[in-house]
């Protein structure tokens, strides 16, 4: 309530209200506002006069300050006017009314419209300017008499003395003559709306205005006389006389303001017959912004004149008509005011004062200010909590609700009241197992049991939330409406610092509480439990509530209690973990309860045989958990307030129980713990769960192995040629992308990266890139340790990492394979074997090694050689061998045990392959991507890689270029382009070239099929360049046994073959074929020798010819032999 202004403050008010100039046109109601204030510049708030009202000034200081007004067309002396011709004037005023009304009769037509607008405003102009002058005159002329006999007055004083009567019976004569605004024909909604947009106004909007202008006014005019007469009575002497009524200034305003609140009332009742329940907060209480200035005129007058009058305020008046819509006809006490009737006067009274209190808001000037202080009227507001919650009235839910969101606005604006908490907890708490709904809204007001922990904490946080939703359908009951009411209640008396309102909250509602009530309670009745103390936790002391929760649960025994009761207990424990971590606090005492609870619970859910849906039950417990401990690691701060304890041996038995779709939920969990990984590892180090990221990690990789289980579900070969990704669920690959996101962020997994300064933002949305990196990032981490505890404890890790592989990856390998699965598997494989080249050579993890190539490379169906492998694992493999045989490689190369089974292995593993990839016949472009030519060219610059080409030589050489007498091996082309891509794609050294140039040269000679001798003839050219490349651009020497040994073989038998071919190599290196001079010379003669025939003529003739191009020595040989001829 306002207090009397302070001196400096009022004669601040007081004197910037007198240096104003803006009071050119006297103050009047209208319904037009410029928009940037809440009413019209020219209303009586805007405009100051209301204020000026109060403060006890001058009306209006700039206006009728010359010697003569003009009032109704007339010339008049403005200091005498009213005292001498104040019936003339009244009489004028009135004949002015009719003269408007008459207008109302006249039919308008466009072309009349501006006419008669202009008339009525003139008109209405007239009659406002009129009663300003009366307010003005009284102020500033009028000066009360007090009578006093046997003194000579003058007649101007005597006319004086009896205004103020006279005035009393003008302005009761005036109400009359103007009528009630309730009895006015033009009090309908329509005439108080702007009709166009031009402003041009129809004579009724004119006349109901001018009603409006002449009720206030007369109030006021009555205020400023009381003041003037220093609040003394005015008497009607007139009145009383002629009709024996105690007509006084106070009566006529009492009676006056009552019929204006009547009216005002019987305006608002049919506004509210046409308002539904769920508009009840949001539609306009007032048809137009005059009556809304018209309320607050009232409620600051009223108000203001009871602080220095002993009057009642604003809320008495009201109080008093309101109470008279609940006097039933038959009622023997008939209201002395009558007041049009509502046929909800309990839905009408809540909404009217809901709305009235909201106008407490503006000041003085019109103006919104939340922030001012309010007067209350719980008073009656607890009348009508008693009739909303009376059971025998059969009020309807959708009415409480509207009853009960009116009450939260209502605290919303005035001080905090226990009893209205009191009140409407004695209903509740009778009936709390009740759903609290509205039928004909369907099933959407059934589905109020909370999902999950936190949104059991969003609905209470919405409770204690200053922003309201008054959308009645969405807020689930009105219990919940409720407990925003005591929220509220609870917010407000802590702020004002009052501790006796929670001990007296607290006493009603713990004692509604016992043993038998619990257990009472249905899975509803427990909700709403878990609601009002997790309210009133949050809105009071935390501790001191949850204590009694905990209590109080104690009572409920488990024989007695149903599975959806269990679970609605589990969910309203988490809700108050969840608020500890909220506020910080340590989750210990809680958290322990309920994590026990978890742990047995997954231990008959990994025994159970789900007989009767058993396994189903469990399941909905444990997802419940699940969601809590994510919630509660989410939005923890840093993980210190105990919350490891909800993280228990409970889990371990969990995992190996888990179908598909509880996996994926097991999914959901693991993300949540990893968003928190900062400070997890020094957490869980306290928790017994010391391998908790390995195993994170192995899950992940499983999971991303597993990406393609859905694709063995479907027809065979159906999804072959389909691309990967879009053969997953989309969800399934949305949750594992999120897993990898966060699972990069362990701090085991970021010091691998680290450490191995590798850069991964830009893989984790891509799971199985995301796979490939971590496992390079492993195997650089193992090759920069240093010793040899540091290797081991690493090697364990990694294994550790990996778990059971294999057994992930089983079911792509059967008769209904996945296209996908096998070529994410043998690509992930591979680069485990070369990424771990150096782990898996040691004695810990070969059994690994040897599996892999037992399953996936040399599995019994590729050692089957006339047995065709399925193509989406020749595929696959196709794809993969390089990274198998460079890992491999290396591992020989560093094993200490097992070598030579090693090395064999390497060698099946490149002949199986060599032969299973190697084309009919030769096409550069097929051979040269050959998967082992690419596990060659890829490794050119690691000389560990020497070894494979070693094995590759050897295995090309026995198996793939052995001649069966002069019979050619199969595919000879194809081998010999292989050869080709070889001695192009490595640096090979002196020795396997030897190993290979026999065969070669045996092609030359043996075989004449074109294609073949090409390839050979271009073999034989790299052999020879490789050599001389070899040596720095010298001569290919270190060939030179092989060619002696060729000649030796095969120079007696086919010597124009062998001729011609060292006509080729003389071309390439003339030095080999010169150093074979004594050789061929020899081979020769021996051949004449063996033959018996003497010299053969032809024979010589072609090694002449050979000759010929050995230059120096080969003419000094050819001499020897003409000589020799001659």
């Amino acid at each position: 309530m306002d207090g009397y202004p302070e001196a400096s403050s009022f004669l601040t008010e007081s004197l910037e209200l007198e240096l104003e100039t803006e009071w050119c046109r006297p103050p009047c109601f209208s319904c037009a506002s410029d928009g940037r204030k809440s009413f019209s510049p020219d209303s009586h708030l805007a405009s100051g006069s209301l204020k000026r009202l109060m403060l006890s000034l001058d009306p209006l200081p700039t206006n009728f300050e010359d010697d003569i007004v003009e009032l109704f067309g007339f010339q008049w002396v403005t200091e005498i006017a009213l005292v001498n011709s104040s019936k003339d004037l009244f009489s004028l005023c009135r004949q002015q009314i009719y003269k408007l009304e008459t207008l109302l009769q006249t039919t308008c037509d466009l072309g009349q419209a501006s006419a008669l607008h202009s008339e009525a405003n003139n008109i209405r102009h007239q009659c406002v300017t009129f009663l300003h002058y009366v307010k003005v005159f009284i102020f500033r002329y009028l000066r009360i008499h007090e009578r006093e006999n046997d003194v000579p007055v003058h007649p101007y004083e005597a006319l004086e003395a009896q205004l103020p009567s006279i005035l009393v019976e003008e302005l009761h004569g005036l109400i009359l003559y103007t009528g009630r605004l309730s009895d006015h024909p033009s009090v309908i909604p329509g005439a108080f709306v702007v009709q166009n947009q031009v402003k041009l106004f129809p004579p009724s909007w004119h006349l109901i205005h001018l009603c409006l202008d002449i009720h206030w006014l007369v109030l006021e005019i009555l205020h400023i006389l009381g003041e003037k007469a220093s609040k003394q009575v005015v008497y009607s002497h007139q009145l009383m006389n002629m009709v024996g009524e105690n007509l006084t200034s106070v009566s006529l305003f009492k009676e006056h303001c009552e019929n204006l609140l009547c009216d005002l009332i019987c305006l608002s009742v049919s506004r509210y017959a046409k308002v539904r329940p769920s508009e009840a907060l949001t539609s306009h209480q007032c048809p137009c912004l005059c009556i809304k200035e018209l309320w607050v005129l009232l409620i600051q007058l009223l108000d203001h004149r009871s602080k220095g009058c002993h009057t009642e305020p604003f809320w008495k008046w009201m109080n008093k008509l309101l109470k008279n819509l609940f006097k039933k006809p038959n009622d023997t006490e008939r209201p002395s005011i009558p007041v049009v009737p509502s046929k909800d006067p309990l839905g009408f009274s809540w909404w009217i004062i809901t709305h009235l209190a909201s106008f407490y808001q503006f000041d003085r000037n019109g103006e919104l200010d939340k922030k001012k202080q309010m007067n209350s009227n719980w008073s009656f507001i607890e009348e009508l909590l008693k009739k909303s919650t009376n059971v025998q009235d059969g009020i309807l839910e959708e009415q409480v609700r509207m009853y009960l969101h009116c009450c939260l606005t209502l605290c919303g604006f005035w001080n905090p009241n226990i009893q209205a908490v009191t009140i409407l907890w004695d209903y509740y708490s009778k009936n709390l197992n009740s759903s609290f709904t509205i039928p004909w809204l369907g099933l959407q007001e059934f589905a109020n049991v909370s999902k999950s922990p936190l949104s059991l904490l969003e609905i209470v946080k919405t409770c204690c939330s200053d922003e309201q939703n008054y959308d009645l359908y969405k807020s689930n009951s009105s219990y919940n409406i409720f407990l925003c009411v005591l929220a509220k209640v609870m917010k407000k008396a802590v702020a004002t610092n009052e501790t006796h309102p929670w001990n007296q909250i607290k006493g009603r509602i713990y004692s509604k509480f016992h043993q038998k009530r619990m257990e009472e309670l249905t899975e509803v009745g427990l909700q709403n439990f878990f609601k009002l103390f997790l309210v009133l936790a949050t809105v009071a002391k935390l501790e001191d509530v949850v204590s009694r929760v905990l209590d109080l649960l104690d009572f409920l025994r488990p024989g007695s209690i149903t599975p959806s009761q269990r679970a609605l207990v589990w969910k309203g424990q988490m809700a108050f973990i969840l608020m500890y971590v909220q506020r910080n606090l340590d989750v210990g005492v809680l958290a322990q309860t309920l994590s026990g609870a978890f742990s047995e619970k997954a231990k008959e859910f990994l025994v159970s045989k789900n007989e009767s849906g058993q396994k189903h039950v469990l399941w909905t417990l444990l997802s419940i958990y699940m969601d809590g401990v994510q919630e509660v690691f989410e939005m923890s701060r840093d993980l210190k307030l105990s919350e490891e304890i909800l993280l228990n041996d409970g889990f371990s038995m969990l995992l190996p129980a888990c179908r598909e779709a509880q996996l994926r939920t097991v999914l959901n969990f693991l993300q949540a713990v990893l968003a928190r990984v900062r400070t997890l590892s020094e957490t869980l180090s306290h928790s017994g769960c010391t391998s908790f990221q390995a195993l994170t990690v192995r899950s992940w990789i499983r999971c991303v192995l597993q990406m393609h289980m859905k694709d063995l579900s479907e027809p065979n070969g159906i999804l072959v040629g389909i691309d990967a990704e879009q053969t997953v669920e989309k969800e399934y690959m949305e949750q594992l992308a999120e897993l990898t996101r966060l699972l990069f962020q362990l701090p085991e997994v970021k010091n691998i990266l680290s450490k191995a300064q590798v850069e991964h933002l830009a893989v984790t949305q891509d799971p199985p890139k995301a796979l490939v990196l971590f496992l390079e990032a492993v195997g650089i981490t193992y090759s920069s340790l240093q010793t040899l505890p540091e290797k081991s404890a690493m090697v364990t890790k990694a294994l550790e990492y990996l778990g059971e592989v294999l057994k992930y990856v089983k079911p792509y390998l059967g008769k209904k394979s996945s296209h996908a699965g096998l070529q994410l598997t043998y690509k992930i494989m591979g680069v485990l074997v070369k990424s771990w080249a150096l782990i898996l050579a040691t004695s810990k993890a070969q059994k690994l090694l040897f599996r892999i190539i037992d399953c996936l490379l040399l599995p019994h169906a590729v050692l089957q050689q006339e047995k065709d492998l399925p193509t989406a694992m020749l595929t696959a493999i196709r794809r993969s061998l390089p990274l198998y045989l460079q890992g491999i490689c290396v591992i020989c190369c560093h094993s200490q045990t097992q070598n030579a089974y090693l090395n064999q292995l390497l060698g099946n593993i490149v002949e199986q392959y060599i032969g299973r990839f190697l084309p009919p016949s030769p096409s550069l472009q097929i051979v040269e991507q050959h998967p082992v030519l690419l596990a060659l060219s890829r490794s050119a610059t690691t000389p560990k890689i020497a070894c494979l080409q070693k094995i590759v030589v050897q295995v090309i050489r026995k198996s793939y270029i052995q001649f069966k007498g002069s019979s050619p091996p199969p595919r000879l082309a194809s081998i010999l382009a292989f050869i080709l891509e070889l001695f192009k794609k490595t640096n090979m050294d002196i020795g396997d070239m030897e190993q290979l140039l026999p065969s070669v040269l045996k092609c030359l000679l043996l075989v004449n099929e074109p294609q073949v001798k090409r390839l050979a003839t271009e073999n034989l050219d790299s052999i020879v360049k490789a050599c001389q490349a070899g040596s720095g651009g010298e001569p290919a020497t270190q060939l030179t046994s092989v060619f002696r040994q060729f000649v030796q073989d095969y120079g007696m038998i086919y010597e124009q073959q062998v001729y011609n071919i060292l006509e080729i190599v003389a071309e390439l290196d003339q030095q080999i074929v010169t150093s074979l001079i004594p050789t061929l010379t020899q081979c020769l003669k021996d051949s004449e020798l063996k033959q018996g025939l003497g010299r053969n003529i032809a024979k010589r003739e072609a090694y002449s010819r050979l000759l010929s191009f050995l230059g120096q020595p080969g003419q000094e040989e050819r001499l020897k032999l003409q000589n020799e001829n001659t």
